[in-house]
C-alpha cells in the first residue's frame, strides 16, 4: 500500500514524500524521461514493480514470473500496450495476439483516418528463448533500445506498419522466421535494413541475426 509522510522545511513548507513506488524511469538521455516514469506500486521489500523487477529477481522466483504473466494478459486486454522498460521473463511466450484496436481493420478500410495504436517496447529486456508467434501488430512496432536474451524467435508474424529495433541488443541468437510485412513499410534491425522487402505482403522467409 502507499504510503507518505510529511515534514516541514525551513521555510515552513509542507512537503510530502511518498514511499513505495516504483522507480523506474527512462535513460537520463532520453528526452521524455520525466513523463515516463513508472507510477505504479513496487513490489514488497523491492524498488520496482511487478513489470519493471529485474530478470534475476523473476527467475528465482517462479510466482513472480506467473503473476507477471497474468498482469500481462490483463493489460493486453485493456488495450494498454505501452511495455516501456518492462522485463519478460524466460521463455515468455506471445501467441496468436492481435495488436489492434477493436474492429480497427473494418475501420480503417472504411476511414482511413482512424486513430490506430502502436505498441510500444522499447527499452524492455527479454529473457531467453522468447517467442513471437503468429502475433498481428496493427501499427508500428517499437523495440528500440530493447535487450533481447538469448535464442528469441519472431515467427509468422504480421506487421502493419514499421517495426524498429533501432539500438536494440540480441544475445547468442535471434531468429525473424516468415513475417509478412505490408506495403511501404519495413523491418529495421541493427546493421540490417531490408528494403527489398517493400513490396505489398511480402513474406520474409527467414533472417537468423548471431552475436
Amino acid at each position: 500500500m502507499l504510503q507518505s509522510w510529511r515534514f516541514y522545511g525551513w521555510a515552513g513548507m509542507e512537503r510530502e514524500a511518498e514511499v513505495g513506488k516504483c522507480k523506474w524511469m527512462p535513460p537520463k538521455n532520453y528526452w521524455w524521461q520525466g513523463n515516463l516514469k513508472c507510477t505504479r506500486e513496487a513490489e514488497e521489500g523491492h524498488d520496482f514493480c511487478l513489470f519493471h523487477l529485474g530478470l534475476e529477481e523473476k527467475r528465482k522466483d517462479q510466482e513472480l514470473t506467473e503473476r507477471f504473466k497474468i498482469e500481462f494478459k490483463k493489460l493486453y486486454e485493456a488495450g494498454d500496450w505501452d511495455f516501456r522498460g518492462f522485463v519478460f521473463p524466460d521463455k515468455m511466450e506471445f501467441r496468436e495476439l492481435d495488436f489492434q484496436n477493436e474492429n480497427q481493420a473494418e475501420e480503417r478500410n472504411q476511414k482511413e483516418s482512424v486513430e490506430i495504436k502502436e505498441v510500444i517496447f522499447r527499452f524492455a529486456s527479454f529473457g531467453d528463448e522468447v517467442k513471437f508467434g503468429k502475433v498481428t501488430f496493427g501499427l508500428n512496432a517499437i523495440f528500440q533500445d530493447a535487450v533481447f536474451g538469448n535464442n528469441c524467435l519472431f515467427y509468422e508474424c504480421k506487421f502493419e506498419g514499421i517495426n524498429d529495433f533501432e539500438n536494440a541488443e540480441f544475445g547468442e541468437k535471434i531468429i525473424f522466421s516468415k513475417l509478412n510485412l505490408k506495403a511501404k513499410h519495413y523491418l529495421i534491425i541493427p546493421r540490417l535494413v531490408i528494403d527489398p522487402f517493400l513490396c505489398s505482403g511480402h513474406l520474409v522467409k527467414e533472417l537468423l541475426l548471431t552475436s
